[in-house]
């Protein structure tokens, strides 16, 4: 059996600081999706670059299919500060972009490719490579889209304010079945209106399904032209670094499996809870 999964983007280390919890551990959207999904037997593919001093042991080899990670000198880093306030993150050693040429045939006949680029290291070129040879569910986060593009090497503060519709956005979202942004990033690139009208005209251009995270007022999700909200269970997580990625992998997990979008969100709403509700998740 192939993957039924394909999860692209860059693979981290971080080192974080939340609150009086100082700790080191790997994330990225490619390395939170795959423990989710291998978590529900979902077998998927990674596609991405990463250091060699990377653990693969991490990942559980039955359900983590890594023919598409190429390993190289450093791993990219990500110095991350949460406070009640913000999150400040700063990355360096970025490994550079990713090509098409990583994906392997196989990874081809997956149900489902979830793209989450970090820092425009993921190309509409590669993506509409995918789409054209690939009949697969194409779900993107397009946070990496409204962020400048980062070259190998250099370094750079990933905050909000460096945010901004992304030039190339009526062609990204033709190529786009599932799309996935925080409330910043809906409206930088939606426009004026109302919620609803804005969702709709996103899906014009190609998204059917559209998912909005929100912080702790929960998630909005657009689908068969309605928009239903889903609000969290108030709770004090050990930190929520990465909780946009681990959302939307589980929200992927149901969907591809119901295709129902608004009761994906709802399952997806209490598994992060009980996910965020441990004490730190740290895989180093």
């Amino acid at each position: 059996m192939g993957v039924e999964i394909v999860t692209v983007g860059t693979i981290t280390k971080d080192s974080i600081s939340s609150g009086k919890a100082h700790f080191s551990s790997f994330g990225g959207a490619p390395f939170f999706a795959s423990l989710i999904f291998s978590g529900f037997g979902i077998k998927c593919g990674v596609v991405s670059k990463v250091g060699r001093d990377f653990k693969q042991s991490l990942f559980n080899r039955k359900f983590v299919d890594m023919c598409g990670m190429k390993f190289v000198d450093n791993t990219t880093e990500m110095n991350i500060n949460e406070t009640k306030e913000d999150t400040t993150a700063k990355l360096s050693k970025f490994t550079g972009s990713l090509a098409l040429s990583l994906v392997p045939k196989s990874f081809m006949c997956a149900g489902c490719f979830l793209i989450s680029p970090l820092a425009g290291e993921v190309s509409l070129r590669m993506i509409s490579g995918i789409r054209s040879r690939s009949s697969g569910v194409i779900a993107l986060d397009i946070q990496g889209f409204t962020r400048p593009r980062l070259r190998k090497g250099k370094s750079r503060v990933l905050s909000d304010a460096i945010k901004k519709r992304p030039k190339n956005l009526e062609k990204l979202l033709e190529n786009v079945d599932v799309l996935k942004c925080n409330e910043l990033e809906f409206n930088i690139i939606s426009g004026n209106g109302t919620a609803l009208q804005r969702a709709r005209r996103l899906a014009k251009l190609g998204p059917k399904t559209i998912v909005i995270t929100m912080g702790e007022k929960g998630v909005a999700v657009f689908s068969e032209n309605r928009m239903r909200r889903f609000s969290p269970k108030k709770l004090r997580p050990a930190h929520t670094v990465g909780a946009g990625d681990k959302f939307f992998a589980l929200f992927l997990s149901h969907f591809m499996r119901t295709g129902d979008a608004f009761l994906s969100a709802s399952q997806a709403t209490d598994s992060i809870q009980s996910l965020l509700a441990k004490n730190g998740d740290r895989y180093d």
